[in-house]
């Protein structure tokens, strides 16, 4: 396993995390690790730095008592090779990214949503490169939208089946509920996404604590 590896990867004075590729073309991306308070002090600032001092931004998913859990977006990790980044932490306090504020659009540098508050979904989608609408106006279920499907009898699961798969679409008997009493709030905005959270009941399906959506826009490409 990586405990064989290990002995091969360069030695640092202070903590590191290294990344590997394995297929055959140079990547970048999104990685999430877990990382213990003694290697990385989430109270302090820091940097991760790669072998040329250049910074890949980290954003923190979650916390427990002993760790976090970090997304760092490293970029061009080399074909069948690695990437190693050194942990390096200041003395001043950090300061946690905070809330952005919605007014019913959700955008970055690449896309452009529009947020049906009521229905807790997205009526519009616009790539800003192509300037083209990614969204069927007139479709009755919106992108996005949360839905719980019953059908009338499991009959209608044999037209899955390999043996006999419908070749024309035939619309399944049955309900579709969506959600309902649905809230819309804005998550935190980092360094490397901010979110969007759609809460909803669906008591069907869900407990008392309802069905929490989350929409991620990255701030790389």
């Amino acid at each position: 396993g990586m405990g064989l590896i290990q002995q091969y990867l360069p030695r640092a004075a202070v903590p590191t995390i290294t990344v590997f590729n394995s297929l055959n073309w140079s990547r970048s991306g999104l990685v999430v690790v877990y990382i213990d308070h003694e290697m990385l002090d989430r109270s302090r600032q820091f940097q991760l730095l790669d072998e040329a001092d250049r910074v890949a931004e980290a954003q923190l998913v979650g916390s427990r008592e002993d760790g976090s859990y970090w997304g760092i977006w490293v970029e061009n990790v080399p074909p069948a090779g690695y990437k190693t980044y050194r942990i390096t932490q200041t003395g001043e306090t950090s300061t946690m990214p905070g809330k952005w504020d919605f007014n019913g659009l959700f955008e970055n540098e690449f896309y452009k949503f529009e947020i049906n508050q009521q229905r807790g979904t997205v009526q519009s989608l616009v790539d800003k490169q192509l300037g083209i609408e990614l969204v069927d106006p007139k479709c009755p279920w919106q992108l996005g939208e949360f839905i719980y499907e019953q059908l009338d009898n499991r009959s209608q699961m044999e037209r899955f089946t390999s043996s006999r798969m419908d070749t024309v679409y035939k619309e399944l008997l049955g309900s579709k509920t969506p959600m309902k009493n649905i809230r819309v709030e804005s998550g935190i905005e980092g360094p490397v996404w901010k979110s969007l959270f759609i809460h909803g009941e669906l008591p069907i399906c869900a407990d008392d604590r309802g069905i929490t959506c989350e929409i991620r826009l990255y701030k790389k490409e």
